[in-house]
């Protein structure tokens, strides 16, 4: 070391430390350490599946996508399966039959591919991607959840809502409508003020078959196209754009206004105004419409009306466009 100074102090060298700015903060440091501890934990996840037997890996995952659908009475039933490790465990089915509680009718799906996500489950949360496919239509989405908070990110590529289930299930209704765009929303699902995120969807060929709805005999429905475009945020759920068909079709509506998301579903409350236009057909099928919606009717034949109230009671007002 003596050597070194003096050779140093020859050739007029000296050393200094580097400026505070180069120094990286504690809590830089401390982000790095976290990370480096993460990387290593999935690390250490990933070595431990590939230690395990095939069929075990296979069983856990089969187990984890029972528990989570048998809550809501749906079951997963396909001719092959198979397991695949790669940097990530992904669990693929192929001629997937969907059964939903009765009545609505069982899908088809061509292939269904599940991959629990590692990392976050290091992390203390439950997450992973799916993907749907169904002839040329394709349903991508991921989510995760942490105690009561969850998040969830879908992505529509030309799907049949029909024919992938969703109808039935969710609008309680039979038909097709296809659908592509992005739709995400996170926060707390039981208390919809800490809700953020947004919705953009444009829907084709809506149909909807000659049904009962409502306890009312609805004859055959035809859309030819709509747009869905919401934003959740700072207590609000705001409808930038909805609308639904175009002259000629069987049904067209425009809705505008937003909501107020309260801490409850119960306490939130809607300010909507929608107008809509149902077809000669239909009015001649449905002929005591016309009494029923008289008092919304507008000038140009159209109807509308003011929507108010709680999102679980709305209450619906004649009022103008």
């Amino acid at each position: 070391m003596a050597k070194l100074s003096d050779e140093m102090t020859a050739t007029g060298t000296t050393l200094s430390p580097p400026p505070a700015g180069a120094r990286p903060s504690r809590g830089r440091a401390a982000l790095r350490g976290i990370a480096w501890a993460a990387f290593g934990l999935f690390w250490l996840l990933f070595f431990t599946l590939m230690k395990l037997p095939e069929e075990k890996i296979k069983g856990y995952v089969e187990g984890m996508i029972a528990s989570q659908l048998s809550g809501k009475g749906i079951t997963l039933s396909s001719a092959e399966s198979r397991l695949s490790i790669g940097l990530g465990v992904s669990y693929t089915m192929t001629d997937v039959t969907v059964t939903f509680p009765p009545p609505a009718p069982a899908a088809k799906l061509d292939r269904v591919r599940i991959s629990p996500a590692l990392l976050p489950l290091a992390l203390g949360r439950a997450g992973a991607a799916v993907r749907l496919e169904q002839g040329e239509g394709r349903i991508d989405g991921s989510f995760w959840t942490k105690g009561n908070r969850a998040s969830v990110s879908l992505s529509f590529k030309k799907a049949d809502l029909g024919k992938f289930g969703v109808l039935p299930v969710a609008a309680k209704v039979t038909g097709s409508a296809t659908v592509s765009g992005t739709a995400g929303l996170a926060g707390d699902p039981g208390e919809p003020a800490t809700l953020s995120g947004s919705v953009d969807l444009e829907l084709s060929k809506l149909v909807l078959d000659q049904q009962p709805i409502a306890g009312f005999p609805v004859p055959r429905l035809s859309v030819s196209e709509g747009k869905l475009d919401l934003s959740f945020g700072g207590g609000k759920a705001k409808v930038n754009t909805l609308k639904l068909g175009r002259t000629g079709d069987d049904v067209t509506l425009t809705v505008t206004g937003d909501a107020t998301l309260g801490k409850q579903w119960e306490s939130s409350t809607l300010n909507l105004k929608a107008a809509f236009t149902l077809s000669q057909s239909i009015m001649k099928t449905l002929f005591l419409l016309e009494s029923l919606l008289g008092a919304a009717r507008q000038p140009d034949g159209s109807y509308a009306y003011v929507i108010t109230g709680s999102a679980f009671s709305p209450q619906a007002t004649p009022g103008a466009k």
